[in-house]
């Protein structure tokens, strides 16, 4: 109800925003007791950050893995079909 102009995140987009994420460990200057894992919202690319690149959209980030992840497991049977049919051929010689 709320949303409009909804599209697929095209594939390619969606690789080159992820690899383009580098994950660091930190502390924040008010707690350096706490050691955190994430992102530098400077770092990282437009649109994962808001708008002042002082926060980052975790949804946005969650939203991207998931279109690679969904990429890497087509890739991944599309390989297994092809071992599949290779070891097939090999055992007809």
């Amino acid at each position: 109800e709320l949303k409009q102009n909804i599209e697929a995140l095209p594939e390619q987009v969606a690789l080159e925003n992820f690899l383009a994420l580098n994950p660091v460990t930190f502390e924040y200057k008010e707690h350096p007791e706490d050691s955190h894992i994430g992102f530098i919202a400077e770092d990282v690319p437009e649109c994962f950050a808001d708008s002042e690149r002082r926060g980052i959209s975790s949804l946005n980030i969650v939203a991207t893995m998931t279109k690679v992840v969904q990429k890497q497991e087509k890739e991944i049977d599309e390989l297994r079909k092809e071992i599949k049919e290779l070891k097939n051929l090999i055992l007809n010689l």
